[in-house]
């Protein structure tokens, strides 16, 4: 059922059995600030907040003779993946194992191992896109990256010119956060922005992603609660989610297009 870096944890050919207390079930925790007001019961509303990272157990049977080749493995860390979404990893590391034996020399071991998932979230392995032609100043409530169950803040943002001014307002978050460049870019130029990391850069190549080109961060802006882009999900009822945006464009014409690429983060597999 689970995956460590490709190799199934249910490993018929090395005797591996996958066993409870196995569980991706995991507990969730927010990191909120208490700030107080002297004068006023309770702490400050509606402060961000981050999401901590989460610890999973995992128990695999062995033979002895196998023991090795499983500890080695569970101490590369790497990514998890489950059969059933094959198309879903998540980043571990390990935080600990230990080790029963069972029968004579302990032929049999009980491996409990215990891993973290630094960004507690589980992610695309391919990114996915979306593109919108701009084709008035002001296109709201885009949909971009459906799927999501919770914020993704490394998607690339592609604004395809001509255009004089953009900026993409991400409003099914919060506070919504935003990017904005106040840069002239002409017909078959575009800006690709990293969110995680906060960079525009001039592109001549308008049908790619690629991070080249001329640094244009002096010429943007960005912000949000928690200080960055990030995207999150909007509902039209619990089982529908998407990402939602607002996008302003000047100076639009023919071709100009605004476009999201990223790995959609979830809360479950």
């Amino acid at each position: 059922m689970f995956s460590i870096n490709g190799i199934a944890l249910d490993n018929a050919p090395l005797g591996w059995v996958l066993r409870a207390p196995t569980s991706l079930l995991f507990e969730m925790s927010w990191e909120r600030p208490s700030l107080r007001i002297p004068g006023t019961d309770g702490v400050v509303s509606g402060l961000p907040a981050d999401r901590n990272p989460v610890v999973v157990p995992f128990m695999v049977q062995t033979p002895r003779l196998n023991l090795e080749s499983l500890l080695a493995l569970v101490g590369s860390n790497g990514v998890v993946t489950r059969t059933t979404a094959p198309t879903r990893q998540a980043v571990y590391e390990t935080i600990s194992v230990r080790q029963v034996g069972y029968g004579p020399a302990e032929a049999i071991v009980d491996v409990t191992f215990q891993l973290r998932f630094p960004e507690p979230a589980w992610r695309d392995m391919t990114p996915v896109e979306n593109t919108y032609p701009v084709t008035a100043a002001i296109h709201d409530n885009l949909s971009v990256l459906p799927g999501l169950s919770a914020p993704v803040g490394d998607a690339l943002i592609r604004f395809v010119g001509p255009f004089t001014y953009a900026n993409v307002e991400s409003t099914s978050l919060a506070g919504r956060s935003f990017a904005t460049l106040t840069r002239t870019v002409l017909a078959g130029q575009c800006v690709v922005f990293d969110a995680a990391t906060s960079v525009w850069v001039q592109n001549a190549f308008p049908t790619q992603w690629s991070l080249v080109g001329t640094d244009v961060t002096g010429d943007s802006f960005l912000g949000g609660p928690r200080d960055r882009f990030e995207i999150g999900p909007s509902f039209t009822d619990p089982t529908v989610r998407t990402g939602r945006v607002k996008v302003n464009v000047n100076g639009y014409g023919t071709g100009t297009s605004f476009g999201v690429r990223g790995r959609r983060a979830y809360l479950d597999v």
